[in-house]
């Protein structure tokens, strides 16, 4: 019997290969299993972390208050995913492993069903499951859980398109609405959508689109799929239904649900294909982890904006096995993920389209199509199951003999053109030097030789390992029939291509660094209030140039920069809460993100008078805020990052008070410009939304109430209870974030709830005492 993966010596180099694989993900990612290391990158560093970090204290609070006057916590799937991580935060880094592991394990149970070959199958889980696409995610904790279980969906929703019987259509079934549910509760929604359209797309067409299949049975099977598909989606909906309501009521008034999105951003996020050339270059676009001098420099690529993803390297092998795959015969097989990685390169690319700025703008409802770029997921499991097809029949099936000597002679031409070229590279390494100088912009700051001499200089070693594939490659499809030794180091190879180009993509610090509390961030803790957070971290040194002190050019000074200066969220488990802060990912409400960017907008000195009224404590800046009223520098920090003094806001008002004279208004600028009118007086005035409350009409033109009082009872994460009282009627301020879900009682009735000062909350108070309780997340 032939060694094609099924007979008794079928699997041999697999499991090798796999046993090899395992033990060097876990032995180079030691530090992050014994939880002496943390990943910090991106937002699993700055916002997943410190959400984590604080779910002891908050326990089921819907709310988080640390962050710019309480934002969603337990509804936001980018803060806390919908099924457990480690309750310490310093475990994260098991987390993404274990979803590393999850994914290599459902892409091999996929693909061995779709190949005959082990090696095959395998060679495939780890073109996905180590692929660019994949590693970078793990920069986002929701992005890694989703991708862990899309192997994992896809494999049910296969088997339930083929299932026949009773109990085969149970286990499929089963399995479908398991993986639905685990999908969804990853907590990426564009990524689920995707996801989930793509298992649609599957149980409906199989992967070869009814090849060999008579035209009946092919409408049976894809019946069966489809309602398979969508009862099995209902079925997770209603499996998930209280958790799903609460997002979305959590979400309602959120930016991300409210703020259109604009083409920038739209383009920021998108895909060029350019990028296929990283498969053979890994970061020749630069490197996003390093601060100075491998940063990222190829803005071109992305319409001037830094990559969504780190490296989005698929592979040299992955990648050339599936175009010829494509090009073959036997393309018939595949056309299934053909047609899908076509549609994810063609979506990725489409802020890149002529004219796609105009239609975006003209159509309204294509603002809810954010992030075309992650619709590369359908191109790199696409370029994975191809491959493994191309591995099966081709490179160890021996099918189409004349045309794998056709290719056995390309891949010599390439693989001696990339020789060439490392040859090249090494003895005159100017070559490639002004190939990328001639991408350069001169408008950047930066010197472009310090920028590009870390990219220079891996050029040469990364065109010989590519040609050194690529022969491999040639040889196995010449003979179509590698033995134990061929399959072993044709999966090694792909394994340590993929390792080494990704072995950036989880950038780890010490788990303790997490834990200094620096003497700037002692003494902001001590303001005993909100912090407004304006340090300088645009460490675009590219295009900027460089700025401030890091003694370390990589991921790890930047994390010891945030904690060490309490950038925003970082500090929060430290005891930190901020105002203003920057909205991390389109979570926080529309109105909070509008109020940051009044003030963001406003000179210092009206700047500092907004901050006071809203109860700010204290000002992180790396400006010289010397001379600007109000401000009182309290320490300086410039050991690491760019410099930054904290200052002490002189006289600030109480986060609770009662307001006596109200006025109106009619848009967000009458209210700012109300604000900064001679006479208002921001201890006893106030500007509502819309109407003033019953009682208060003419408010203004009289005396502010001189016996108004306010004070703070209890303040917990989703509700504040004060004690008020006053001579008239009244609004009493709270500083924290108002959405239309707020409601409040006022002596255990219902009372009217407004926002006040653009994005704070005001609730109705009568003459008399009061006792106001304030629920910010009614459930």
């Amino acid at each position: 019997m032939t060694d094609d993966g099924r007979g008794p010596q079928g699997g041999r180099a697999a499991a090798l290969a796999a046993v090899i694989v395992a033990w060097a993900l876990l032995a180079t990612n030691a530090g992050l299993l014994t939880g002496h290391e943390t990943p910090c990158y991106r937002d699993i560093g700055h916002t997943q972390r410190p959400a984590r970090a604080l779910a002891a204290q908050l326990g089921s609070a819907a709310l988080m208050p640390q962050a710019s006057f309480g934002q969603i916590y337990s509804g936001n799937p980018n803060f806390v995913l919908g099924y457990p991580m480690p309750k310490d935060p310093r475990f994260l880094g098991r987390h993404l492993l274990l979803h590393v592991f999850l994914g290599l394990l459902g892409a091999f149970l996929y693909f061995r069903r779709l190949v005959k070959s082990a090696e095959a199958a395998l060679f495939g889980a780890l073109a996905w499951g180590l692929s660019g696409f994949v590693l970078s995610s793990l920069a986002f904790l929701n992005a890694t859980s989703v991708l862990a279980w899309t192997p994992f969906l896809l494999l049910f929703a296969r088997s339930a398109r083929e299932a026949r019987g009773p109990r085969a259509i149970t286990v499929a079934a089963t399995g479908l609405v398991a993986s639905i549910a685990l999908v969804v509760l990853g907590g990426e929604p564009m990524m689920s959508l995707l996801v989930l359209a793509m298992g649609f797309g599957l149980a409906v067409s199989g992967e070869a689109i009814g090849h060999g299949l008579e035209k009946s049975e092919r409408l049976r099977r894809a019946r069966a799929g489809a309602l398979a598909f969508l009862a099995s989606g209902l079925g997770a909906a209603l499996l998930l239904l209280p958790w799903l309501l609460e997002v979305y009521r959590s979400t309602e008034s959120s930016s991300r649900r409210l703020r259109p999105f604009s083409f920038a951003e739209f383009a920021g996020v998108g895909f060029n294909p350019v990028r296929f050339v990283e498969s053979f270059f890994p970061y020749v676009w630069g490197d996003p982890t390093r601060i100075l001098s491998g940063g990222y420099w190829g803005f071109f690529v992305t319409q001037g904006n830094t990559p969504y993803w780190a490296c989005l390297t698929f592979g040299v092998l992955p990648l050339v096995l599936a175009a010829v795959f494509a090009l073959s015969a036997r393309r018939v097989e595949g056309r299934y993920f053909l047609v899908l990685g076509f549609l994810g390169v063609l979506v990725g690319l489409a802020p890149w389209i002529p004219g796609a700025s105009r239609v975006y703008d003209a159509l309204p409802f294509l603002h809810a199509l954010r992030f075309p770029g992650k619709a590369v997921v359908w191109t790199a499991f696409a370029i994975a199951a191809l491959s493994a097809l191309a591995i099966d029949r081709l490179v160890l099936g021996g099918s189409l003999s004349r045309f794998r000597g056709r290719v056995f002679t390309a891949l010599l031409a390439l693989a001696f053109l990339l020789g060439g070229a490392a040859v090249a590279f090494r003895v005159a390494p100017t070559l490639p030097e002004r190939l990328l100088l001639s991408l350069w912009d001169p408008a950047f700051a930066a010197d472009p030789r310090v920028v590009l001499a870390p990219v220079i200089s891996r050029l040469s070693l990364q065109a010989a390992f590519a040609a050194a594939q690529l022969l491999l490659l040639a040889v196995l499809m010449k003979s179509g029939r590698a033995g134990f030794r061929g399959r072993l180091l044709l999966l090694l190879t792909l394994a340590a291509d993929l390792l080494l180009a990704g072995r950036r993509h989880v950038p780890r610090v010490p788990a303790e660094t997490f834990d200094e509390v620096s003497p700037l961030v002692a003494a902001a803790r001590q303001l005993e209030g909100r912090v407004f957070e304006r340090i300088g971290k645009d460490l675009d040194a590219v295009r900027r140039g460089v700025s401030g002190r890091y003694p370390e050019d990589d991921a790890r000074a930047l994390a010891r920069a945030a904690v060490r200066q309490g950038w925003a969220l970082t500090g929060a488990p430290l005891g930190l809460s901020y105002a203003y802060d920057e909205d991390p990912d389109g979570s926080y409400t529309a109105l909070t993100r509008l109020g940051r960017d009044i003030v963001t907008f406003l000179p210092w000195d009206r700047r500092v008078r907004w901050l006071r009224a809203a109860g700010v404590t204290g000002v992180l800046s790396s400006e010289d805020l010397s001379g600007v009223p109000g401000l009182a520098p309290v320490l300086s920090d410039a050991t690491i990052g760019v410099p930054v003094t904290l200052h002490r806001i002189e006289s600030p008002l109480p986060p609770v008070r009662r307001l006596s004279r109200v006025h109106p208004s009619a848009s967000v600028n009458e209210a700012v410009n109300r604000f900064f009118e001679p006479g208002f007086d921001p201890r006893t005035d106030g500007i509502v939304a819309g109407k003033v409350p019953p009682g208060l009409e003419a408010s203004p033109a009289g005396e502010p109430d001189a016996a108004a009082t306010a004070r703070l009872v209890k303040e917990l994460p989703d509700l504040v209870e004060a004690q008020t009282s006053g001579a008239m009627p009244g609004v009493l301020l709270v500083a924290r974030s108002y959405t239309s879900a707020v409601k409040a009682e006022v002596n255990g009735t219902p009372a009217r709830v407004q926002a006040i000062s653009v994005h704070l909350i005001g609730v109705a108070v009568p003459a008399g005492p009061a006792r106001v309780v304030v629920d910010l997340a009614p459930r």
